[in-house]
């Protein structure tokens, strides 16, 4: 038997964020991941300002693009762009960038155990074909179909959404074009989006949807594919699954929390999910820290402050997503005649303004575009 302060199943942002700050604080942390590393992760690949904050080390070294202009498209037309002083995120390929969060974890005394898939959790036991590690602690950062969830009976009632993201090689000209540009086409699929991230080599791209169900995003993709980039090589095409948030839900049960996308934290509108990866850590980091350090009785802490921190812009982005994506032609209206509007969607979209913002910049845009367009 493994015997660690806590074990930490899945090394991707959250698991391998949440090793790094406990180690840090003098806790023993067995880290187990499925795969061997560094593994490929279907992800648009954005790192946003405030998922930097939250970092105490440099990741520069992993960076690809720094795109600094926002395109807000219809369904491949009507291109709005807004040119802005901060970088819209910082893009990065995620093999590269979790792998350098798992370095700096067992630089930090973390001990990684790779190629180990979890088939249950017992208690405050992991068993993996065979082998057995035991925490005081389990925390489950494994993924939105996290066996850590299942087997713990947490997230019981989970919902998903679908995405579809290829890696396209293109010619130098169209790769120099997206250099500096995030592209967001609305309406590329039924309730989602389409998107466009700069990489060093390559685009990649991706479709969504907030639907739990969309057999036809390939599809989708396929006439993404045709609009911006005809001429390119595709490298790859992935589809993966995003937890749909429902609501405020149980996130802890005795010993065993849960984080990330395991946890369904990822934002309800934008499917963003890195920074929130390394919120949830930060917080369940803390959390787990008093109780291991004998200053709390038990996690329950965790479950309340991820929902106080996070849960009211989420109950606000899930309305959102509600309404914009039944409306995607106001939605570009209100982008087009009001830049201020413009400016704090994208912002939305990169995680620089928060909703509650977003909804009152809303508000003051001009009556006659609402009007305008009810009318119609």
């Amino acid at each position: 038997m493994h015997t660690y302060d806590v074990v930490v199943v899945g090394a991707g942002p959250a698991g391998a964020f949440l090793a790094y700050l406990l180690a840090s604080r003098g806790a023993s942390v067995a880290l187990l991941e499925k795969e061997q590393l560094p593994r490929y992760k279907v992800c648009g690949g954005g790192v946003t300002k405030k998922a930097r904050q939250l970092l105490d080390f440099d990741i520069s070294s992993t960076f690809e693009r720094t795109p600094h202009v926002g395109v807000v498209t219809l369904r491949q037309q009507k291109t709005l762009k807004v040119a802005l002083t901060e970088p819209i995120a910082w893009t990065v390929m995620r093999d590269r960038f979790d792998g350098a969060l798992v370095d700096m974890a067992v630089k930090r005394g973390v001990k990684l155990f790779e190629g180990r898939q979890v088939q249950s959790v017992e208690g405050r036991s992991v068993r993996v074909n065979g082998e057995v590690f035991h925490g005081e602690v389990i925390a489950g950062a494994d993924g939105v179909l996290s066996r850590v969830a299942h087997t713990a009976r947490l997230r019981t009632g989970r919902q998903v959404a679908a995405a579809v993201e290829c890696e396209v090689e293109v010619p130098a000209a169209i790769l120099e074009r997206y250099a500096d540009s995030a592209v967001f086409d609305f309406g590329s699929s039924p309730y989602g989006y389409g998107w466009i991230f700069p990489k060093r080599e390559h685009l990649s791209i991706g479709v969504c949807t907030i639907l739990s169900k969309s057999s036809a995003l390939v599809a989708h993709m396929d006439r993404l594919l045709q609009a911006y980039c005809a001429d390119g090589h595709l490298l790859r095409r992935r589809g993966h699954l995003l937890p749909l948030f429902v609501g405020p839900e149980p996130l802890v049960r005795d010993r065993v929390v849960l984080l990330g996308d395991a946890a369904g934290i990822v934002d309800p509108f934008t499917g963003e999910g890195v920074y929130y990866a390394l919120k949830s850590a930060s917080l369940a980091a803390d959390s787990i820290g008093a109780f291991l350090g004998g200053k709390v009785a038990n996690l329950d802490g965790y479950n309340v402050t991820v929902w106080d921190t996070i849960g009211p812009e989420f109950m606000l982005a899930k309305r959102v997503s509600k309404v914009l994506y039944s409306h995607m032609e106001l939605l570009y209206d209100l982008c087009l005649r009001n830049r201020f509007f413009a400016t704090s969607f994208i912002g939305v979209l990169t995680g620089e303004t928060t909703y509650a913002r977003f909804i009152s910049s809303s508000l003051r845009s001009p009556l006659k575009i609402l009007t305008g367009y009810l009318r119609r």
